[in-house]
């Protein structure tokens, strides 16, 4: 009887090979992430571990064993999760692995950009430390954190900012009115009241066709010329254009953003960077040691789960019949 596989096209923690190594299963490295590398790649194995890369329908129809999809980590728009549902495949991600991380770089972005923190890197230091006292930031305690999309991540920057840092934070998602709010977080009627109060807007949601480009002219228009607009979820949720708009011409005071950027986004990135309002990071947002255990751990978990004829415990859909 030939070993169950899994599929691993890009390289996770140790620890999450380890898991399945332990309980019997043959692991594929993946020598690279292009799609028809993937579909040749993949042919053979019962279950895949994904992180960013797309997993299209071809390389899902490349695999008529599959069973279960792993994401390493949380976001689904690289997953059609529907067709996958179709075909009688499991989807598992991982929601408790990266929320400490991820909220935890969202206040990082936010005191940098208080603090104006970039401002003190220079390739001349004597300049720069000649010029502290003209570089002015401002405390964040008492301001005004406004979380659109509260589900983990925003819950955990909401209680670092309110009990850490002595925050008032207001909070919205869609159906945060039947789910309430910790005690000391407002809940806002809509969107637009936290565009419109908020020293700090932070963005949560996930990237699904509703979301896509949901912060344009109009959403930015609405925020306050001190306000900071902090993105670590996904960089398409903000109209490109509008953003770049904003900074500027200084409608608001500057962004934080995690970006995951390809050489074809090169040339935005150097303009907003140009704005010198604006901290970027490369999508590192869970990116510290602690998380990526925990990412590659839970999804080789959901992996076991299935393939062991059980349920996972992190399920993303619910296929009508398994394969």
């Amino acid at each position: 009887m030939s070993a169950v596989k899994v599929y691993i096209p890009r390289k996770i923690a140790d620890e999450g090979i380890a898991y399945l190594l332990e309980r019997g299963y043959e692991v594929k490295l993946g020598s690279a992430q292009d799609e028809a590398t993937m579909i040749r790649e993949i042919a053979d194995c019962d279950a895949v571990i994904i992180r960013l890369d797309r997993l299209t329908r071809a390389v899902i129809d490349a695999a008529p064993n599959l069973r279960v999809i792993a994401r390493h980590g949380v976001g689904l728009d690289n997953i059609d999760v529907e067709y996958a549902t179709e075909k009688g495949i499991w989807v598992t991600n991982g929601p408790l692995s990266n929320a400490d991380a991820v909220a935890e770089h969202t206040l990082m972005l936010m005191l940098c950009l208080a603090r104006k923190t970039s401002g003190f890197n220079s390739t001349e230091p004597e300049a720069s430390f000649q010029t502290y006292q003209h570089n002015l930031g401002m405390e964040i305690s008492g301001k005004t954190l406004g979380i659109i999309g509260y589900g983990r991540i925003g819950r955990r920057a909401a209680q670092i900012a309110r009990c850490g840092f002595g925050m008032e934070v207001i909070a919205w998602s869609r159906h945060l009115a039947e789910r309430g709010t910790e005690e000391g977080v407002r809940c806002a009627e809509g969107p637009e009241e936290i565009l419109r109060q908020a020293d700090f807007v932070s963005l949560h949601m996930p990237l699904t066709p509703e979301t896509r480009g949901c912060i344009g002219e109009r959403e930015l228009g609405m925020m306050k010329p001190s306000a900071y607009l902090i993105n670590t979820a996904r960089e398409e949720l903000v109209d490109r254009e509008a953003l770049l708009l904003a900074l500027e011409s200084g409608a608001i005071a500057g962004a934080g953003i995690d970006f995951c950027a390809d050489e074809q986004a090169m040339p935005y990135l150097n303009a907003l960077i140009a704005t010198g309002r604006v901290l970027v990071t490369p999508h590192s947002g869970s990116m510290t040691v602690d998380a990526m255990r925990r990412m590659a751990v839970h999804a080789a978990q959901g992996v076991h789960e299935v393939l062991s004829g059980g349920k996972p415990t992190w399920p993303v859909n619910q296929p009508a019949v398994s394969r």
